[in-house]
């Protein structure tokens, strides 16, 4: 028999199940015909493992063992694990490993999700700005989408991908007031802050005995809209992909040039709006 290490995942205070397949040095399946039992020991502790008894297959060679969240993945870590064969009494060693066990972390649809996948890794955007540009564009959108007044702010209330095109809309605003400028009315952080990650690359300016060290802000916003030969800009990019999404939707926007889509979206969006046809009388 063959051991081979296998590691695998978990996730904390989630039963899950997982299975085995079997083979022998030959490469043939492995014989589980004359086995009383497979156990999978857990070393959580090291001295007294816990113990999980595997249903076996004999037909597939394979064994599947079940991890509860009260006792296997009820915190997290990186541990060992052994599985043994019971042939009549004599354990045989046909598999080990370790188990880690982590958090879930489900993919969120919410506005900042969509948000910090849009934003360059060195682009900072300060909170007013974001919030004027989201109320903004939800104010415009709300009728496309037959959402209330009331439930202008509940982020729940919107699609998720509309909340994906609101994130595409705030960044593409950002980067085209940025390139009239005005990076300082959006950027977040102090010009004077060498920790600063989003200010670009540090320049300085040596006149006689004193020297200056600064952002260079606008080089670093500058890569944002230069194409290579033969390529695209990511503003390019962002505003090909704002206004594909925009035609899934059915919106209009006014940065999206060919978009034929109804200025008055809800035509086009609510299934319970009948309007009349050629012909139609009122009754």
């Amino acid at each position: 028999m063959v051991v081979k290490e296998v590691d695998f995942s978990a996730y904390l205070n989630r039963s899950c199940q997982k299975v085995f397949k079997f083979v022998d040095s030959s490469g043939s399946l492995y014989d589980f015909s004359d086995s009383t039992s497979v156990t999978l020991k857990f070393y959580k502790d090291i001295l007294i493992p816990l113990e999980i008894m595997g249903s076996i297959d004999i037909v597939e060679a394979t064994v599947t063992f079940t991890l509860n969240s009260t006792l296997h993945t009820n915190e997290t870590g990186y541990w060992e694990y052994t599985i043994e064969d019971n042939k009549s009494g004599e354990y045989i060693l046909i598999g080990k490993g370790n188990i880690v066990v982590e958090e879930f972390v489900p993919f969120s649809n919410t506005f900042n999700a969509f948000l910090s996948t849009e934003l360059p890794y060195n682009l900072t955007l300060e909170n007013n700005f974001i919030n004027q540009k989201l109320l903004y564009w939800r104010t415009i959108l709300q009728e496309a989408f037959d959402i209330s007044d009331a439930d202008l702010e509940i982020e729940s209330a919107w699609p998720m991908l509309v909340n994906a095109l609101l994130a595409k809309l705030v960044v593409f605003e950002a980067l085209e007031l940025a390139a009239r400028g005005s990076y300082v009315q959006f950027l977040g952080g102090s010009f004077a802050d060498s920790t600063n990650t989003g200010g670009g690359n540090i320049k300085k300016i040596e006149t006689g005995p004193a020297n200056a060290e600064f952002y260079d802000m606008g080089g670093s916003i500058n890569k944002l809209f230069y194409a290579p030969m033969g390529g695209i800009s990511f503003f390019d990019t962002l505003k090909s992909s704002l206004c594909g999404l925009s035609n899934k939707l059915k919106v209009k926007l006014p940065m999206c040039k060919g978009n034929t889509i109804g200025i008055s979206p809800i035509f086009n969006q609510s299934p319970f709006i009948n309007y009349s046809t050629l012909g139609d009388t009122d009754s």
